[in-house]
């Protein structure tokens, strides 16, 4: 369950993405955002078109994203967390595109 939070984490620094995870790695949202988040109005400073857009691209590949903190389940397969991470990927690559 905590790799889920460290996906995208992971994926998101390899190219130099500026972001932020607010929360717990199991429980947890991105935050597109090169400073820190420490509460609701620091948040509000993120790339908001970047946030919906990889969220949109998550959802396209069937991960439920929604504009707030993720709630990951137990119930997670093997098959659930590859689906993941391919989700994460692609959604890395278009939110790159953005910069």
């Amino acid at each position: 369950m905590f790799n889920t939070g460290f996906m995208h984490s992971d994926a998101l620094s390899k190219v130099g993405i500026d972001h932020q995870i607010r929360g717990d790695p199991t429980l947890f949202d991105v935050l597109f955002t090169a400073g820190p988040c420490q509460d609701h109005r620091s948040a509000k400073h993120q790339n908001a078109a970047m946030a919906n857009r990889y969220n949109a691209v998550l959802r396209q590949y069937g991960i439920l994203k929604l504009p707030a903190n993720i709630y990951p389940s137990l119930a997670f397969t093997d098959a659930d967390l590859t689906q993941t991470k391919a989700a994460i990927d692609h959604a890395v690559t278009v939110v790159l595109a953005m910069r």
